[in-house]
């Protein structure tokens, strides 16, 4: 749901309120696809949780994990 309701607000912020994008429907189509893939194509990937941080904040884990290797 919180997915949902941020694609929604973006779309109505982009005057386009009514889009498939931010629809439930969509949204656990996408998330069944991303999930699919990542068991079958990267079970070693590490995860990063992005729920309440920035741009700033997400590069500088993703830099931090590729020191560590």
């Amino acid at each position: 749901e919180r997915l949902q309701s941020i694609r929604q607000e973006r779309m109505r912020k982009l005057g386009r309120a009514t889009s498939r994008y931010g629809s439930m429907e969509e949204v656990k189509k996408e998330v069944r696809w991303i999930k699919n893939f990542y068991l079958r194509r990267g079970p070693n990937w590490p995860i990063i949780d992005t729920t309440d941080a920035g741009i700033v904040q997400t590069a500088a884990r993703i830099i931090e994990i590729f020191d560590r290797r």
